[in-house]
């Protein structure tokens, strides 16, 4: 035989007919005797009207005395009609920027500052993960995909701690403790000639055949071109050791030629007599849609054909911002 089971509501009415900003306010006050008999106001949660409107917004306030207050306790932490948390913040959707969504505001008066806290013990040693703030896609229908976090670790010792940043659950920036960044995925490439290229033809621009790859972090270098997988400045590092230069030749002319604009270097080989080697190099600053390319060049003006391009000659380049 079941027997159903009775609830008790406590209910606070205020019958006051009014619309202001924390009117139809309902309190519960606790309060205490000290050792000498006096009944102080320890603290209040109150709940009342939030905005001016002939609505049903309302506020949930909880106050506690900081030992001064006498009868009206102070007010810590609020929760409004939107869901947004202040602490020590009666307004926290001051700090909200236009769009939808839950905010949760520390303010201090004067010149406190608020502070918000992850502490743990550490009983998983070095790396262990201190606190974490998770940016989660809870619509993600197979789970709640964490979508960004930036994580606090301990390091190997008290005094080595740092900071990880993630999306889609790779690392992809690391603070350490001396304040080192480090950007372990961020596109970059380094690449060299894997053979001498002989006898460069004379009176033509004449690609250089960077076929060899020290690093490619991202996989955006192929067939002798760097394509641009992000909008952004790049610098870009080009030098390139000639063999054989003719003294004869006009000009040489190096060539960063990349999608918006083409950047040159050129050298007068005014010399006595030809040189066994010599170099040349250009280094730059350049921005570049996403897709865009960028490759280097040679032409050597008049002269013979003779020159060689060293395997020492190297390209070379990274997102900066």
């Amino acid at each position: 035989m079941s027997r159903a089971r009775d609830r008790a509501d406590g209910v606070l009415h205020n019958r006051t007919h009014e619309d202001t900003e924390g009117g139809r306010e309902s309190i519960l006050t606790f309060k205490g005797e000290q050792s000498g008999g006096e009944i102080s106001t320890l603290a209040q949660i109150q709940a009342s009207h939030d905005g001016t409107s002939d609505d049903e917004k309302a506020d949930l306030i909880f106050k506690t005395n900081d030992g001064s207050d006498g009868a009206s306790p102070t007010e810590r932490v609020r929760i409004d009609s939107e869901g947004n948390l202040g602490l020590g913040s009666s307004s926290p959707t001051t700090y909200v920027d236009g769009s939808a969504g839950s905010t949760l505001v520390l303010e201090s008066s004067g010149t406190d500052r608020g502070a918000l806290v992850f502490a743990s013990e550490c009983t998983g040693g070095a790396n262990e993960i201190l606190g974490l703030i998770n940016f989660t896609d809870t619509a993600n229908t197979t789970s709640n995909k964490r979508s960004a976090a930036i994580r606090g670790h301990r390091g190997s010792g008290d005094a080595n701690a740092y900071l990880t940043f993630t999306t889609d659950n790779t690392e992809r920036m690391r603070i350490d403790s001396d304040g080192n960044v480090t950007m372990p995925l961020q596109p970059s490439f380094m690449v060299q000639l894997s053979t001498i290229q002989t006898n460069i033809a004379i009176n033509g621009t004449r690609t250089v055949l960077f076929d060899t790859e020290r690093f490619d972090v991202g996989g955006n270098f192929s067939s002798n071109t760097f394509t641009a997988p992000v909008t952004g400045k790049y610098q870009l590092n080009v030098e390139l050791r000639l063999d054989s230069v003719d003294s004869g030749a006009t000009y040489y002319h190096l060539y960063l030629i990349t999608s918006n604009r083409t950047y040159h270097t050129i050298m007068d080989p005014n010399f006595t007599f030809d040189l066994s080697y010599h170099s040349i190099s250009t280094s730059v600053l350049t921005d570049m849609d996403a897709n865009d390319t960028a490759y280097v060049a040679i032409y050597q003006a008049a002269g013979n054909a003779q020159t060689d391009l060293n395997q020492d000659s190297n390209f070379s380049g990274i997102l900066i911002g």
